[in-house]
């Protein structure tokens, strides 16, 4: 083969395209890549919340060489921030600003091969370091799951299709951490299930204020040596923009590695209470606990 061909054959590699997300020095020594499942239901087609939410996160992430946000959004009617709601757009954050980066017809946000879509192209297109998830839009606990598409009869994630887009595409060591920009989601069964696919998780056990996540806490999150450190920023950043609320507010951290023992000490505890609860004993444990509740609202107001 002589030069001349040598030359062509290196000129025609030169401009094969890159994929999106790889390339550049920026990008070889990314720190953390979040994987944001944006559903926007009715909170963005009447209220604009995802749209105001990728703002924040733009903002954050102006000029952060070592973070980047990887969005896929859809589910919603309209979108005040301009993307066609027949289509899903993944959607691109980081220091070079915003760009979409693919569009596909539109699929339910409540599908767990939606969500694997996501996590596929995180993990194949967006190396990291480290890699995280976020889902955005209600929630209602592990029985009602989250994300209602109101494009597709107000389909939902379960748990169990959760858990599944996450064994199906699964990171090396797990994610970073996961965390639920949704009400409702930050019981002791949504960690256990969890637990075999990342490291910490951030939720809130009551409902959250419109307003959500305070995105702020992407800006440093680069320089975190782990999730925990992570988790406290959103934890921090979430009570601070909420400063002079009177809302009842929670939102926590858990260290997943910890939750076979809080299972199992719950084990210990309801397994004999189960025992004692009959027919006839129902109505006195239900009462019991109302009166806790009322006694903690009270004392919470």
């Amino acid at each position: 083969m002589n030069a001349k061909r040598i030359l062509g054959w290196l000129l025609a590699l030169m401009l094969l395209p890159l994929p999106a997300g790889a390339g550049s020095r920026a990008e070889s020594r990314r720190k953390l890549t979040v994987m944001i499942y944006m559903c926007g239901s009715n909170l963005e087609s009447a209220y604009g919340s995802a749209s105001a939410d990728l703002d924040e996160i733009r903002a954050a992430l102006s000029g952060v060489p070592d973070v980047t946000a990887l969005v896929m959004a859809g589910g919603s009617e309209k979108w005040s921030a301009g993307y066609n709601p027949e289509l899903c757009s993944f959607i691109e954050i980081g220091a070079r600003g915003t760009r979409t980066i693919r569009t596909e017809d539109r699929k339910s946000m409540g599908s767990g091969e939606t969500l694997a879509e996501l996590l596929r192209k995180g993990k194949e297109d967006f190396p990291a370091e480290n890699h995280a998830l976020i889902l955005w839009d209600h929630g209602g606990g592990p029985l009602e799951g989250l994300c209602w598409d109101e494009l597709f009869s107000m389909d939902h994630l379960t748990l169990s299709e959760l858990t599944g887009a996450l064994k199906e595409v699964s990171f090396p060591g797990g994610l970073s951490w996961i965390g639920f920009d949704a009400c409702l989601m930050g019981s002791a069964e949504v960690a256990e299930a969890l637990a075999p696919y990342a490291r910490y998780m951030i939720a809130s056990q009551e409902t959250e204020p419109a307003a959500g996540w305070d995105y702020r806490f992407l800006r440093e999150a680069g320089e975190d040596s782990d999730g925990a450190e992570t988790g406290r920023r959103i934890v921090d950043a979430y009570f601070e923009s909420q400063e002079g609320s009177r809302d009842l507010l929670t939102m926590a951290c858990v260290d997943l590695s910890r939750i076979g023992d809080l299972s199992r000490s719950l084990d210990r505890f309801f397994e004999p209470a189960s025992r004692k609860v009959t027919a006839d004993s129902f109505a006195v444990f239900s009462n019991n606990i109302a009166r806790c509740f009322d006694w903690v609202s009270t004392s919470a107001s």
